[in-house]
């Protein structure tokens, strides 16, 4: 079996002989250009550059030092989106037992209540005052209540 790499289209011969084409994953969108859709173009470069004219050594560097730039910046980006969320489902859990005001979804009201447990999961952080849910980003401020009262 061989790859494309610029279309990512693979080739195989089966048991009779024949060649048959398949596709190795879906396409990224049009629109965005990945650090697949980078390394891609560098091989068809590299592939169909003119022999009489070759790519000199500080153009192939200049485009791999850039290759590296993508890939750090994708591992930042993905980093930074796992701190986000560690922090956001820190702040839920830090609320448990505090009295927060937030606007009631159904009513529009603004609505207070001591908060009795925090469910955590995919994109938000849900907290739970009383039977109702409340979404962290609906809740405007946080009150502990005082001891002794």
């Amino acid at each position: 079996m061989s790859l494309d790499p610029i279309t990512g289209t693979t080739t195989s011969k089966t048991q009779t002989g024949m060649w048959t084409t398949g596709t190795k994953e879906a396409p990224p969108a049009p629109h965005e250009m990945g650090k697949d859709s980078f390394l891609k173009l560098l091989i068809a470069q590299l592939k169909y550059q003119d022999p009489l004219n070759p790519a000199e050594g500080s153009e192939f560097m200049a485009q791999t030092a850039q290759f590296t730039v993508v890939e750090k910046l994708d591992a930042l980006a993905k980093s930074n989106a796992d701190m986000l969320a560690g922090q956001r489902d820190l702040a839920g859990a830090s609320l448990l037992g505090r009295t927060v005001a937030y606007v009631d979804a159904e009513t529009g009201e603004d609505t207070s209540g001591v908060v009795t447990s925090v469910q955590f999961g995919g994109e938000s952080v849900v907290l739970k005052v009383g039977d109702t849910e409340v979404p962290l980003a609906s809740v405007k401020e946080v009150t502990r209540e005082q001891e002794g009262t």
